[in-house]
């Protein structure tokens, strides 16, 4: 199967196999666009690609991604956005019920600004829950997110704390439109990547 979204976050693709009753494999792809200043050198396109899986067990899923990410137009001479990063992630979904979750994230990159030694680490993470509401099979949820962002420097003292709070409302529709939270999960779009964008925001900000 695949799947292909575009989104005020990345546009991506995922190529997976999934057993709904325990599993799934794939690789993904996805493109980014950020700004990080008002002149034309200060906004570009990145790109990532690599491996996911995940793991059902139970009322919960386990969810694992890895990847590398460029934005290829960097260079020593304008290095505000990252030439070479290498990120980890995971992620643990709970049900309380088929339409109650709650869910965290913890992720973390290492990477270069013009392709030499290490120049930042990250670590970014965030907690969800969400609730389905409405009739059954309308599809709606709301959901309640914090997240954020800490980037440091390696071997200066320029650093990074971003944090947000999210509130809103969740419509799905298609396939999986009418399904319960956790057969959306087994069954529909249950991918998805880290805000790599916001990344290169933060990074070619306060810390580059």
């Amino acid at each position: 199967m695949t799947r292909v979204s575009i989104s005020g976050r990345p546009a991506e693709a995922h190529a997976y196999w999934r057993d709904p009753a325990g599993s799934l494999i794939g690789l993904f792809g996805a493109g980014y666009y950020a700004e990080v200043g008002e002149e034309t050198d200060d906004r570009q396109w990145g790109f990532a690609a690599g491996a996911e899986a995940q793991a059902h067990v139970g009322m919960s899923t386990i969810y694992a991604q890895m990847g590398y990410l460029t934005f290829p137009e960097a260079t020593a001479d304008d290095a505000d956005f990252p030439l070479d990063t290498f990120f980890l992630r995971g992620a643990a979904r709970h049900f309380f019920t088929e339409n109650t979750k709650l869910e965290a994230q913890l992720g973390t990159a290492i990477g270069t600004f013009d392709g030499g030694e290490t120049d930042f680490y990250l670590v970014d993470w965030a907690i969800e829950a969400e609730q389905a509401v409405g009739q059954a099979g309308v599809g709606l949820s709301l959901f309640a997110r914090y997240e954020g962002i800490y980037a440091e420097e390696v071997d200066e003292d320029d650093n990074s704390l971003d944090t947000s709070v999210k509130f809103g409302l969740r419509a799905r529709f298609g396939g999986g439109g009418g399904e319960s939270l956790l057969a959306n999960d087994r069954n529909g779009v249950s991918l998805d990547l880290p805000d790599a964008g916001r990344w290169a925001g933060v990074l070619g900000g306060p810390v580059e």
